[in-house]
């Protein structure tokens, strides 16, 4: 187990980042280039401001200097996995929602996880999955009053991307 695991750094204070006035800003954790950019670039088109990490250290130095509005992170990433960051973060009070997204679903309890104040997540999305899922789940979790500008409506295209990073 990596050390910031152990032992997490926790913020000088818990700071919601929603209510700026700019549109939100989004961390986007996961080791493979391509599947985070393209959750990026979708993101990005619905009008969020995204910051990219290919492993958990990078994603956790990023949430100790910026604000953020939302994490969305692989379950399995280098360094620390997206389950230990989750909690890192929990532990250090930052009022941040997660969504974890991953292909092993059967073994990701989310129940088990949410009655864990320091594992709960807020949304879990399965790989593969298509952009109105993700976008589905990043309008599900952040507060109205944050949301960004009009969503792309995914739901009429005829040529959802899908992101399928083992087929």
């Amino acid at each position: 187990m990596n050390a910031a695991c152990d032992h997490p750094a926790v913020p000088p204070a818990a700071r919601p980042h929603a209510g700026h006035g700019g549109p939100n800003r989004i961390l986007v954790v996961d080791d493979d280039p391509i599947v985070r950019g393209l959750e990026a670039t979708t993101l990005e088109h619905a009008g969020f401001q995204v910051e990219m990490a290919a492993d958990g250290e990078a994603a956790w130095r990023a949430l100790l200097t910026h604000d953020y509005d939302l994490l969305v992170t692989d379950y399995i990433v280098p360094k620390v996995s997206g389950l230990a960051l989750v909690r890192q973060h929990r532990v250090a009070s930052m009022a941040l929602p997660v969504i974890v997204i991953s292909e092993m679903s059967d073994a990701l309890d989310t129940a088990k996880l949410n009655r864990d104040p320091w594992s709960r997540i807020d949304a879990f999305v399965r790989k593969p999955f298509t952009t109105s899922e993700l976008m589905a789940a990043v309008h599900r979790v952040l507060p109205a009053t944050g949301a960004a500008s009009e969503p792309l409506d995914f739901s009429r295209r005829s040529d959802q991307t899908v992101f399928d990073p083992i087929g």
